[in-house]
């Protein structure tokens, strides 16, 4: 049931990504929205979901990016992993890109627009309060999955602020076994 809810609001989204063919593109960036669409939802109800812990999380609405914090660039460094198609395809950003997350994307989560989140830290750190009394304990933060070699893999950029010297995130490389994804590599973690 839950999918059938996720499909529609996804495939409009999804239709909207940016998706080139490039030759040089590994064989997934190539396959059409739909499939790339069912990858996204089962990654997401898995991983992100799990991360999430479930009940009344906020997250952003702009999705985060790979390149943020240099963590592409521990990735890009890694050339024992990542084939050269690889690591062109992710240095040159050909994967899928979104504007903003759908809102029923995750259950029991709240999509918050970036533009509110941006105006309650207009005048500083000391608005955290503000936030903690009208919004919440804090906000996560979400990149698009980036698949790789026909969907067994996945590069996901999950970050999760709470305050002045509160957060912590991480790039992180799962691979899909036996149906499950499984953290494998972790790049730039940090916490604060």
């Amino acid at each position: 049931m839950r999918k059938s809810l996720f499909l529609p609001v996804l495939l409009i989204t999804v239709l909207s990504c940016r998706q080139t063919g490039g030759s040089n593109m590994p064989p997934t960036a190539k396959k059409d929205s739909a499939s790339y669409l069912a990858a996204c939802i089962d990654f997401l109800q898995q991983v992100a979901h799990r991360r999430l812990n479930g009940a009344g999380l906020i997250l952003s609405d702009a999705p985060s990016l790979l390149t943020g914090d240099g963590c592409l660039k521990e990735v890009l460094a890694d050339t024992n992993f990542y084939t050269k198609e690889e690591l062109s395809y992710l240095r040159d950003r050909q994967y899928p890109s979104l504007q903003k997350w759908p809102e029923k994307l995750i259950p029991n989560t709240r999509v918050l627009r970036s533009d509110s989140i941006q105006a309650v830290f207009e005048r500083g750190g000391k608005d955290w309060m503000y936030f903690y009394n009208r919004i919440g304990s804090g906000v996560h933060g979400f990149s698009m999955p980036v698949f790789l070699r026909n969907d067994t893999y996945c590069l996901f950029y999950s970050e999760y602020n709470c305050g002045m010297l509160c957060g912590e995130g991480d790039l992180t490389l799962y691979k899909k076994e036996n149906s499950q994804w499984k953290p494998i590599k972790q790049y730039c973690a940090w916490i604060s």
